[in-house]
């Protein structure tokens, strides 16, 4: 009769705990490469300090994202301040019933981007008879062959971002800034010969129009360094 034979082995009980101690304690040694850049995706500096690098280091890491975090809120907040700056300058220095007069009725009339049914459109809010008759809003080339609309007091210009953005950056709509005549009719309007690369184009310009222009310049500056300060952060992240 063959003899079934099975050996055991029995563990003690007693050594468990120091067996998993020991393994515990290998594991704790692991360092996983992704869990680094995890945390750093998360919060910079966190994974410099999860992989035991220098306290200056993390600090740096925690330090770009705190500065570039703060230069966005305040250049942002800066470019918000100057534009609502150069829309009250607009707001007092460029006049419909002005645009309509020097652009007919002065020698600006005379360049061939000066005028009223143009490549570029004003919004023009229409109300009483003018609005019962034609609707609420019509385009400003409207005014073309219907001047006499800005003497009747029922026409006005919306003023949005393509209206702010047009009055300074288009000859067509420069007859509108006040200055382009002094008190005793005088011209204060001029030329400005810009390089185009392979060509001059001239500018036509007042006082008036050249700080709205640099207004709005310095506007576009911030938002653009708000830009970069959100490009380091997310290079801070990487």
């Amino acid at each position: 009769q063959p003899v079934l034979s099975t050996n055991f082995f029995f563990l003690n009980q007693d050594s468990l705990p120091a067996a998993l101690e020991i393994v515990e304690q290998e594991d704790s040694l692991v360092v996983y490469p992704a869990r680094p850049m995890l945390y750093s995706l998360i919060l910079p500096g966190v994974g410099q300090w999860y992989n035991k690098s220098p306290a200056w280091k993390i600090g740096l890491f925690a330090g770009i994202e705190a500065a570039s975090i703060f230069s966005r809120l305040q250049w942002r907040k800066k470019a918000e301040d100057i534009r609502l700056k150069y829309e009250i300058f607009a707001d007092q220095n460029w006049d419909l019933q002005t645009w309509v007069d020097n652009t007919l009725n002065t020698p600006l009339g005379n360049y061939a981007d000066v005028h009223i049914n143009g490549t570029h459109k004003l919004i023009l809010v229409l109300s009483g008879s003018l609005a019962e008759q034609y609707g609420n809003y019509v385009s400003s080339d409207s005014l073309e062959n219907n001047a006499h609309w800005v003497y009747t007091g029922e026409v006005s210009v919306l003023r949005d971002r393509d209206f702010y953005e047009n009055i300074g950056k288009y000859d067509q709509f420069v007859g509108g800034w006040t200055d382009c005549y002094g008190p005793a009719n005088n011209q204060l309007w001029f030329e400005v010969e810009k390089d185009v690369g392979d060509s001059t184009e001239i500018i036509i310009s007042t006082p008036n129009k050249e700080d709205y222009v640099g207004q709005r310049a310095r506007s576009n500056d911030y938002l653009n360094m708000a830009k970069y300060a959100v490009s380091a952060v997310m290079f801070n992240h990487v």
